[in-house]
């Protein structure tokens, strides 16, 4: 067992305000957190946004694997192995990402399974 991190983008209440007046595609014009969350949710889009700023990290999960962390942050069965950062956090859902602090290497949820994006992460950092 290890503990991975889980990064999700939590849209604001002036977020959601701007998406309400200006639908999605405008609002994501306007503000990254919507525009990686648009981009990084869409079950088959092949157009990633990598922007760490963008994401939160909402907890941390005791699991054997990624599929362990998916699975923990959607059956919610075994709490004593959630540590919960924020009172808002939600299910483990396309375009969260997990990183693994052992192994050094950030995943995408994808639609199936999960994307190493650990090269994308690094070059952000760095750019």
């Amino acid at each position: 067992m290890k503990n991975y991190q889980v990064f999700q983008i939590l849209l604001t209440d002036a977020d959601s305000g701007m998406i309400n007046i200006l639908g999605w595609q405008r609002a994501s014009a306007a503000s990254t957190r919507v525009r990686c969350h648009l981009a990084n949710s869409m079950p088959f889009g092949d157009d990633k946004i990598i922007d760490m700023d963008a994401y939160t990290c909402t907890m941390t999960v005791n699991a054997e694997s990624l599929d362990h962390v998916f699975e923990l942050t959607n059956l919610w069965d075994d709490e004593s192995k959630i540590m919960r950062h924020r009172s808002r956090v939600r299910s483990g859902s396309v375009g969260d990402i997990i990183f693994d602090a052992a192994a050094g290497t950030y995943h995408m949820i994808a639609s199936f399974g999960f994307d190493d994006i650990t090269e994308e992460v690094n070059k952000e950092k760095h750019a």
